[in-house]
């Protein structure tokens, strides 16, 4: 009788460790499963906020300077005209471009960081060349019309940077400046001479406008408290899946315990069968 029940009993043992280490097996990956989605939800979440409060940033940086603009456009500009005649331009009260880079100029030292560029294919200040990236966005606005803007958070040599694009579309005040070199004022063909600058036509994406804002240090905090809200909940789980542990294991070995005593007691009730 006891040779009989040995095999069922290694055979217990061995269907108790399994069915406990698959247990823990599936538990282990629910915890990690759960961890990494936490951190993740709680990553893009933090950097949608981020982005979010950068694009805010932005929208007042190029509202100010376009508020500028229109008014040299609108205001300071037929004014001068009036005063001094269409023949002349002074740069600094009539150049809508100048004007707005002033004035971002002057708001430099209170947003540290954060740089304004107006810039254009072709332009009269070599400062003022559109770069690699810029001409890229100026391809992409010039492929896709109906978009007026794009943002992103964009990688420069390993620091994370938010910048925000818009086209400069030329209309056709703005050709009295831009359009052929013999219908440019004096003063404009004197500082800047009559090679770049000119050609555009109403309509034409040339420049892009842009601003850009350091977001590495931000972004690294996104991350710590991602890291953090892993961890967290890593330890919190575990200390779950511990005890969850501790309880089907007592539970499972109570059980196979109590069915292991019900075969002793019923073979212990029987006589064994001699041939």
């Amino acid at each position: 009788s006891y040779r009989r029940r040995d095999p069922l009993l290694k055979r217990i043992r061995f269907a108790n460790w399994s069915l406990q280490n698959k247990f823990l097996l599936g538990m282990a990956f629910i915890l990690l499963v759960s961890c990494l989605v936490a951190a993740i939800v709680i990553y893009f979440h933090q950097k949608r906020e981020l982005e979010a409060q950068a694009l805010a940033r932005s929208e007042l940086i190029m509202a100010g300077v376009e508020a500028s603009r229109r008014y040299v456009l609108e205001e300071l500009r037929p004014k001068m005209y009036e005063l001094m005649g269409e023949e002349h331009f002074v740069r600094e009260a009539m150049s809508t471009s100048y004007v707005g880079r002033a004035v971002m100029d002057r708001f430099a030292s209170e947003l540290p960081g954060v740089r304004y560029r107006r810039v254009a294919l072709d332009a009269r200040n070599p400062e003022y060349e559109a770069s690699i990236i810029e001409q890229d966005m100026i391809d992409y606005f010039r492929a896709n019309p109906n978009q007026t803007e794009w943002q992103g958070i964009i990688d420069h040599d390993g620091h994370a940077h938010f910048q925000r694009f818009k086209p400069v579309v030329f209309e056709q005040e703005c050709l009295h400046c831009h359009g052929r070199p013999e219908d440019a004022p004096r003063e404009l063909l004197e500082m800047y001479g009559s090679e770049y600058g000119f050609g555009r036509s109403p309509g034409e994406i040339a420049g892009v406008i842009s601003v850009d804002m350091p977001v590495q240090e931000a972004l690294s905090q996104v991350k710590e408290r991602a890291v953090s809200v892993f961890v967290a909940v890593f330890v919190s789980l575990s200390l779950i899946f511990a005890a969850m542990g501790v309880l089907f294991n007592r539970m499972v070995t109570i059980s196979l315990r109590r069915l292991l005593k019900s075969f002793q007691e019923e073979g212990e009730t029987k006589p064994d069968v001699q041939t």
